[in-house]
């Protein structure tokens, strides 16, 4: 099961804005791919490389309900993968 994303975050601890990356355009981008690029590079780079240190096996979520989506409906069968270690390098 494939699944698509989009991160939005804020632009930097002053601001009241957010920025997104996301999974193909957005109706602000207008259908319009460099308004995409342009709106993408405010992106911080520091939560770009926090995110690489995310441990899928001990993920937490905000909302207890959402904990399940992220990792599976199935925990106990994912707890025991070997690709979680793999994933987790990458």
């Amino acid at each position: 099961m494939n699944h698509e994303f989009d991160v939005y975050t804020e632009i930097d601890e002053s601001s009241t804005k957010a920025v997104g990356i996301t999974h193909g355009l957005v109706p602000m981008d207008e259908g319009i791919v460099y308004t995409k690029k342009y709106r993408e590079a405010k992106f911080p780079l520091e939560r770009i490389l926090q995110a690489s240190d995310v441990d899928v096996k001990n993920v937490q979520a905000s909302v207890e309900s959402d904990r399940g989506t992220i990792r599976s409906e199935d925990d106990e069968v994912l707890d025991n993968h070997a690709n979680y270690d793999e994933l987790n390098n990458i």
